[in-house]
């Protein structure tokens, strides 16, 4: 019977059992498109990660929902490589490439301190479009109160290698208690062309709270996406609704709580007077199962 060895990482957490639980596949060279997708859904988690190989600085790795191919995943990455050093194909202190569908990003791995190793991951800068809807449609799509959406505050479509709809809410309480119409939140998201619903709200000054849905990708909602949390940092640093301090601004982001997977990541948002030129993020993941799964 063939068979590949595959693990579960979760990622953007300290502890097990929280953040992201992410499928890693260590040696996928071999596995055709059909196959990483077939794994991927046979998973069933928001993210299943294939390293495709390369060289010492340049590795090609491609991530996979339930339901398709994504252009990429951040906390994928984060799973991936922390695999990777955990089975000691890398050692860190390390920096190198990572070739994906969305270009060359660069990644470093460092040693952290009651985890098995911090992963970065820099990602391209964001591109920026208007919303284009009104605020009574998208309250009434989330399943909240229209003056719950603040609109003095950062909202619009982001996209750090996919397009993300940031929605600010007034208050964390008024963000738990969210509650979208799926079938008419993925709609919309393919008439806007996002893959996701990033809603945010502040713990404090410099650190946001999160949910993210993704119903077009068969995860109604997520405990952590990196990519839609880089959106949101840039897009808030952007419109200066935090104290920044350039050329480069720390945003904290937690998500995932409401689930019973808290999850944690650091954001360096890298600026100047021309604007965004890119987002950092910082994580670390927690391996908790590994095994075979059969191939077709």
């Amino acid at each position: 019977m063939n068979a590949a060895e595959i693990q579960v990482v979760d990622a953007c957490c300290n502890e097990p059992f929280q953040g992201s639980p992410t499928g890693v596949v260590l040696d996928a060279k071999m596995l055709k498109d059909d196959v990483m997708q077939l794994i991927a859904s046979e998973m069933h988690l928001p993210v299943t990660a294939f390293n495709l190989g390369g060289n010492e600085d340049n590795l090609h790795i491609r991530f996979f929902c339930p339901t398709s191919e994504l252009q990429f995943s951040a906390h994928g990455a984060v799973a991936m490589f922390t695999a990777l050093t955990l089975a000691e194909k890398i050692k860190p202190p390390k920096k190198l490439n990572l070739l994906t569908r969305i270009g060359k990003l660069a990644v470093e791995i460092t040693p952290k301190e009651n985890s098995p190793v911090e992963i970065a991951v820099t990602l391209p800068a964001p591109k920026y479009r208007d919303f284009g809807y009104s605020i009574e449609l998208l309250a009434g799509i989330l399943g909240t109160d229209r003056y719950s959406i603040p609109t003095p505050r950062p909202m619009g479509l982001v996209s750090v290698g996919a397009w993300t709809l940031v929605v600010p809410i007034t208050t964390k309480e008024e963000l738990e208690e969210v509650h979208p119409d799926y079938d008419s939140l993925n709609r919309l998201n393919q008439k806007l062309g996002a893959v996701s619903t990033l809603l945010y709200s502040w713990n404090s000054p410099t650190d946001i709270i999160c949910r993210t849905f993704a119903p077009a990708s068969s995860i109604p909602e997520d405990p952590v996406t990196g990519e839609a949390i880089a959106a949101a940092a840039s897009l808030i640093v952007k419109e200066g609704a935090v104290e920044t301090t350039p050329p480069k601004t720390v945003i904290q982001a937690t998500q995932g709580a409401n689930l019973g997977r808290p999850s944690q990541v650091t954001l360096e948002v890298n600026h100047d007077q021309e604007g965004i030129n890119s987002a950092r993020l910082i994580a670390t993941a927690e391996k908790t199962m590994e095994g075979k799964i059969r191939l077709p």
